[in-house]
């Protein structure tokens, strides 16, 4: 019992270690979209802004200037489309993330239940084995009295261990 206990604690400290790092994970991946999204917004306010020059200057500039405008127009819209796809894929690590995350806390959870029902069936057990195990043997001091005595006891010794032993494979039977 004690080892079984050692195991679920094991597993519910690998369990915590999981949810923390899933946690941070989500954090990152929520900061990743939030900064992507800042650099969209400042792509397409340049894009605005270059759009709104080039308007002003039609009458103005030369080919060569529109080429150049058009050249970075393009190079910007490229940009928004890598931050948009970089954009989406974060936020399908999230939705990742979150679900592993929920998973782990209900493994957490039913690993707590475990302990919780191992700690309830252990003490179950150990208050029938006290039930049922005789009172101290007596001490070596005391002569032994008679050979029927010896017999009927080690009889009622034998019965005690096999109500022990079906109180131990009830116990098995409902861990598997």
């Amino acid at each position: 019992k004690k080892k079984e206990a050692g195991e679920n604690e094991s597993r519910k400290k690998v369990h915590d270690s999981k949810v923390s790092i899933l946690e941070k994970q989500l954090e990152y991946m929520r900061r990743l979209v939030h900064n992507a999204e800042q650099e969209r917004i400042k792509a397409t306010e340049r894009m605005c802004a270059i759009e709104q020059e080039k308007e002003n200057q039609a009458g103005r500039s030369t080919q060569s200037e529109l080429e150049r405008q058009n050249k970075k127009i393009a190079e910007l819209e490229l940009e928004c489309y890598k931050l948009n796809t970089a954009h989406n894929l974060a936020e399908g690590k999230i939705q990742q993330l979150e679900g592993d995350l929920q998973n782990e806390r209900q493994n957490h959870e039913k690993l707590m239940e475990q302990t919780e029902q191992l700690a309830r069936v252990t003490e179950e057990n150990k208050n029938l084995m006290l039930s049922i195990t005789p009172s101290l043997p007596p001490s070596p001091d005391q002569p032994v009295r008679d050979d029927n005595k010896k017999k009927k006891k080690t009889k009622r010794d034998r019965q005690v261990l096999a109500a022990r032993c079906r109180a131990l494979q009830l116990l098995l039977s409902e861990y598997p």
